[in-house]
């Protein structure tokens, strides 16, 4: 029993899981799926599975702008910590304000959020495709449409051993401090 434990504990360290991550936003509403890929077998995730998180979040009160900053800012240190390939990204976004300075001035602030987000992912190594990013004006209109598309792969034993040692030097940190 203990050596049947001890194979599925190694298969599940050593195993690649992939994500596959699709998301559409329009007029007619949204729509979020996942599936967890292994080899050629692609099962997807129950809907209900990342729920709690969207209605916790659509209690609160409407967040200002720093703390949108300082939200994205956190997933995207989270997604660059546990992701290590990405094997497709494709993002459009069609994005219409009414007005036509304001549409020019969104897309460009689009493009100045998403362009640094892909040059650190390639220089860390982890996009292992051209990313494919279309942001659209839509001057006469008012809308946004949003497209994403996103297969990612992860180790868990990788993310264990890391989490393990980013523990072990903060607890370091630690202790230099109190003797000091």
């Amino acid at each position: 029993m203990l050596s049947l434990f001890l194979v599925f504990l190694l298969l599940i360290l050593t195993v690649k899981f992939r994500f596959e991550i699709f998301y559409s936003r329009d007029e007619s509403g949204s729509f979020f799926q996942t599936r967890l890929c292994l080899g050629s077998l692609r099962l997807p995730l129950p809907a209900g599975l990342f729920r709690p998180l969207s209605s916790a979040k659509s209690q609160k009160r409407t967040p200002n702008i720093l703390n949108l900053v300082s939200e994205s800012r956190r997933s995207v240190r989270i997604f660059a910590r546990f992701i290590q390939e990405i094997h497709e990204f494709d993002l459009s976004i069609i994005l219409g304000t009414g007005d036509p300075f304001l549409t020019a001035v969104g897309c460009g602030g689009l493009w100045s959020v998403c362009s640094p987000i892909m040059a650190v992912l390639q220089q860390k190594g982890k996009l292992n495709c051209v990313p494919r990013v279309d942001i659209l004006p839509d001057y006469s209109n008012v809308r946004l449409t949003v497209k994403l598309h996103c297969i990612f792969q992860f180790l868990l034993g990788q993310i264990i051993i890391d989490e393990l040692y980013n523990m072990g030097t903060f607890l370091a940190g630690r202790r230099r401090t109190k003797e000091t």
